[in-house]
Formats: structure tokens, C-alpha cells, sequence
């Protein structure tokens, strides 16, 4: 049993009457709320009037900044057919235009509104005609409770408004023009200056027509999402389009659409600022997919994805596998700024290395730079070429891990261990590397495995620093100093881009100053090593002091210094 709500009593909702049948209608009173409806931009406004000229059969339309009875005005003047009948100016839904113009571009009888709320003054004339006529729609009369007067006018065969400018429309004039011009079908000039106009298609590598439509393909880098790519007559609107990208390459494969006759392709009202999602424009985006994968069956080449490439089939599109080509190899460092160049490998053998830690990836570099066994060039693996058959018969590395003896006990470090955090830096009796290589990447292929002795290893986690790194070194193996040191900067040095923190620069100096300084207690006994940092000290901030042909001796102790120059 419902209860009362705040002491008051809950009595049964009478039931609503009910009606055989109900259809869509229009208020008269939303004629009285116009100006919210439709409260558009100077450019805005140009592009409707501009629409308005060409479907009036116009050949070109003039756009002029006048002062008239003291108010900055615009005007846009066109030499098309004209307006027949005034009432069909202002009525709200009601284009006036032919069954065909109606049919092709759905004008919907909304673009003057686009000036709603401004003082205007329309005036034209049709041909044939012996006189002209003229309204003037104050701000207050857009909303329909007052009579408008229509008068005289030897205006020529055409027609013209007159538009009041506000602060913000006359301050954005001059691009909002240069802006609807760009790309509209007829010319335009604006205080007796042609305004430069411009294919919307220009740039395209090919251009496909289709359904009274021009899709033209493009080569290019990532558009913003902001970016038109449907030309409506001239309104240019963006629209999610399809994309298709190539494997390593920055250009995509992209389309912008030129709308000629495609009654079923409409802008959503009363904005007109993006397309109505339907049927029409999705069977545009698949028309628009089969154009790029048939541009592309042109090239000689391709280096679509095997996925890619096995959906041009669904469109009837048969293309040759991807270009065989891979990068080169480098083993990655900890920084991420750090830039290695390589070089595209084609035509030779190649083994593929997939990505590993990076100090995994310091220690195979030893191996494959130094004596590379594998018989092809070490290349970056790239998934998304799994499939096609040039790919998938080339050898590649399987697994890796470093085998590591510390006082008789074994240690697997990789993808299959970890060192326990009892193990310190330090010599150990033995490391090895240990590569597991498959023949290939096809089912059931065999796999070899090959083991390689290490001098040192870097164990530690990707940007992890110095302080949490375990270095290992294999007794009874000479390492200098300066290696050591390097192989640490490429396996722990990261730069930290904070805000807080100091510059690459620094970061780099001070870290390899504690490389140095690690490295050397680690190689070096005690005594060596710190003569060794008070020559680097020596080194760094003072030997290019002294003058040249002379000497320096130098004499300390803790908290006494004597130096004399010779």
C-alpha cells in the first residue's frame, strides 16, 4: 500500500483520455521563439544567402560593407531569378523552390532565419517582371506578430540583402567571407574583389565519382576531428570518414567528399553543421572505403596491414602482400629520448627480434652486433604483418633469458626470473645467454637453441635507476671502466621531465658521474678506484685551467690544500 508523502494524502491520477489517432504538427507558436532557434554566425549567415543565389540560377554575387542611414551594413547582391513571392520569404519550413532544387538539396525553407533577430532589408526582382519589390523585417518582426510591408523597387533582376551589422558580425566579416567563398561553386566578390576560391578536392591523388557525389582520396597526415570533409555546395561540414593507415608510414589514406547530386544526403537542420546519419551516408563510407583500397591497388606497392589487406577483399580489391620490408634492429635504451637511426632492410635475409626489456635488449646487442649467427639481419618484429606468407617464413627470436651461476646456485633471468633481492652487484662465476630461435613463424615450426657467454650483465627493471640495478660481472673478465659506465647509462638512465626538475643536460651529467663512480668501485679495489675519481675530478674541472707550457702540483689532505704553478 502506497503511504502519504509529507502528510499528504496520495490519490489515483485520473486517467488521460485516449485518441484514435495522433500526427506530427507545428505550433503557430514557435514562430514567437525564431530567434533562439536559429541564432548563427556571420559566416553562417553569408553561406545561406550565398546558397540562396546559386539555387536562384545566379552567375556570381557580390558582397559589399556600406554605411546606410548610419549603421554599418552588409550587403550581398545576386544576379539569379529572384523571389516571386515575398510571403515565401518568411515562411518558416515553406523553400518556395522547384520540386527538382527541392528534391536535390532539400532547402527545408530555414536559411533566411539564419538572420533572425537583425534589422534587414530584403529586395528583388524576377525576370519579366516590371517592378521589383522591397521588405524591411526590423528585429522585432522575425517572430510574426507584425504585418510587414511589402513596397516598390527598381532593383535589377536579382536579389539583394541588406543585413544591419552587429559588433561581432562586422568584426568577423572579412574571414567569415574569404571562409564561405573558399569552396563555393560560383564567384565571389567581396568590396568589387574577386575573393579566392579553391577546389575542395585539390591535393587529391585520385578522384572517384559516385552516386552524384566526388570522393576524392588523399595522402596526408592526421586530420584534427574539427577538420570539413563534406563540401555541401560550399558548406563544408566535418563528418567521421574512413581512414587507412599503412604500416610505419605518417601519411594515411583519407577521403573528402564533393556533394554534386545526392538527394539523399542531407545536412542536419537548422544549423546545417554536420550530416544527418543514415542509410545514404553509410553506403558514402563504404563507397568511400572501396575508392581508397582501388587507389591503392594503382601503386606499385603497399604496406597495409595483413588485416587491412584481407578486408580490401571483401570490397573485390585482390592486392599483392605487403612491400617486404622491416627496420633495422637497435637495442632500445632506458631513455626515452635517446634516438637510434636505422635503415629499412629489403632484399636479404632477416631475423626478426621482437621488443624485451631493455636490458635484455643490451645484452643481445652484444651478440647480434658483434657476431651476428643467425645469417640475416636483425630486424623489428611487426605484428601486424603476421599472416602474410613473406613474414611468416622468416626466422625469428623465440625467448630469451640469461642464465646466471652465484656460489653454486643457478639463477634464470628474463621472461622466466627474477634475481632474488638477496643477489648484489658483483662478480659471479658464470653468465650466459641463452636464445631460444624458431625456424620460422609458421604452425609447428622447430626451434634451436643457442647460448652465449656474457662478461656483464645489468639486471634491472625498465626506468628503474641506478639504485635499483644489479650488476653483474663474470669473474675473471676484464671490463674497462668507461664500458661498464655506458652499458649503466643505457639501461638506467631516464630522463624525468617534471616541471621540478632540472634540464636533460644536468640529469645526464650527474648520472654519468655516478655511473663512474659505480662502475669504478665495482672493477676497481678500493685504493684505485678513488685515486681513479680524483682524476676524473682532476680531469673535469681542471686541467683545462692550467696555462699551456706550464704545470700544476698539488698537495691535500682533509681540510688543508697547498697547489703551486710551475
Amino acid at each position: 500500500m502506497r503511504e502519504a508523502v509529507d502528510g499528504l494524502p496520495l490519490t489515483r491520477r485520473p486517467s488521460m483520455p485516449k485518441t484514435a489517432t495522433i500526427q506530427p504538427s507545428v505550433s503557430p507558436a514557435l514562430l514567437t521563439k525564431v530567434t533562439r532557434l536559429f541564432n548563427g554566425s556571420v559566416r553562417d549567415g553569408l553561406s545561406e544567402m550565398f546558397q540562396n543565389a546559386r539555387r536562384a540560377g545566379a552567375t556570381e554575387v557580390h558582397v559589399r560593407r556600406r554605411h546606410l542611414n548610419d549603421q554599418p551594413t552588409l550587403i550581398v547582391r545576386d544576379d539569379g531569378a529572384g523571389i516571386a513571392d515575398p510571403a515565401t520569404l518568411l515562411a518558416l519550413g515553406a523553400s518556395g523552390w522547384d520540386d527538382e532544387i527541392a528534391h536535390r538539396e532539400d532547402p527545408a525553407g530555414m536559411g533566411v532565419f539564419s538572420l533572425a533577430g537583425k534589422h534587414v532589408v530584403v529586395r528583388s526582382r524576377t525576370p519579366g517582371s516590371l517592378m521589383g519589390w522591397r521588405v524591411t523585417i526590423t528585429p522585432e518582426a522575425w517572430s510574426g506578430q507584425i504585418p510587414l510591408l511589402i513596397e516598390d523597387d527598381d532593383i535589377p533582376v536579382g536579389t539583394e540583402f541588406q543585413v544591419a551589422l552587429s559588433d561581432a558580425w562586422r568584426d568577423g566579416l572579412d574571414r567569415a567571407v574569404a571562409a564561405a567563398a573558399r569552396h563555393f561553386p560560383l564567384p565571389v566578390y567581396f568590396q568589387g574583389q574577386p575573393v579566392e576560391r579553391s577546389d575542395f578536392l585539390d591535393g587529391a591523388v585520385k578522384v572517384i565519382g559516385w552516386n552524384g557525389c566526388l570522393i576524392g582520396i588523399f595522402q596526408e597526415g592526421e586530420r584534427d576531428a574539427t577538420s570539413p570533409t563534406i563540401n555541401f555546395h560550399g558548406v563544408t561540414v566535418p563528418c567521421t570518414l574512413p581512414v587507412i593507415e599503412e604500416v610505419g608510414e605518417t601519411a594515411r589514406w583519407q577521403v573528402k567528399i564533393d556533394i554534386v547530386n545526392a538527394p539523399d544526403l542531407q545536412l542536419v537542420l537548422p544549423a546545417r553543421k554536420e550530416m544527418v546519419e543514415c542509410p545514404a551516408l553509410d553506403d558514402l563510407r563504404t563507397a568511400a572505403e572501396w575508392a581508397i583500397f582501388q587507389t591503392i591497388s594503382t601503386r606499385d606497392e603497399h604496406r597495409l596491414s595483413f588485416e587491412t589487406w584481407q578486408r580490401a577483399r571483401l570490397f573485390g580489391i585482390t592486392l599483392p602482400e605487403a612491400a617486404p620490408r622491416l627496420w633495422e634492429w637497435n637495442a632500445r635504451q632506458a631513455d626515452s629520448e635517446a634516438v637510434s637511426f636505422s635503415d629499412l632492410i629489403m632484399d636479404q635475409p632477416m631475423f626478426l627480434v621482437p621488443p624485451q626489456s631493455v636490458d635484455m635488449e643490451q645484452a643481445l646487442d652484444h651478440i647480434l652486433t658483434d657476431d651476428n649467427p643467425f645469417g640475416g639481419t636483425p630486424v623489428d618484429a611487426q605484428p601486424k604483418f603476421e599472416g602474410y606468407d613473406w613474414y611468416d617464413r622468416l626466422p625469428r627470436l623465440a625467448d630469451i633469458e640469461a642464465i646466471i651461476d652465484i656460489d653454486g646456485t643457478r639463477h634464470r633471468y628474463g621472461n622466466t626470473g627474477k634475481i632474488p633481492k638477496s643477489v648484489e652487484s658483483g662478480r659471479v662465476e658464470d653468465i650466459k645467454l641463452r636464445l631460444m630461435v624458431a625456424v620460422s613463424g609458421k604452425p609447428g615450426a622447430s626451434l634451436d637453441t643457442y647460448s652465449f657467454p656474457l662478461d656483464l650483465l645489468i639486471c634491472c627493471d625498465d626506468y628503474g635507476g641506478l639504485d635499483e640495478a644489479v650488476v653483474l660481472l663474470r669473474k675473471d673478465v676484464e671490463v674497462e671502466p668507461a664500458r661498464l659506465a655506458d652499458a649503466l647509462e643505457a639501461c638506467c638512465f631516464s630522463f624525468v621531465d617534471d616541471n621540478d626538475c632540472d634540464s636533460w643536460y644536468t640529469q645526464h651529467h650527474d648520472f654519468q658521474q655516478q655511473a663512474r663512480a659505480l662502475a669504478l668501485t665495482l672493477l676497481l679495489d678500493e685504493e684505485q678506484a678513488l685515486i681513479q675519481q680524483l682524476k676524473d675530478i682532476v680531469d673535469e674541472h681542471l686541467l683545462w685551467l692550467i696555462p699551456e707550457g706550464r704545470s700544476i702540483e698539488i698537495t691535500a689532505t682533509r681540510g688543508n690544500l697547498s697547489l703551486s704553478l710551475a
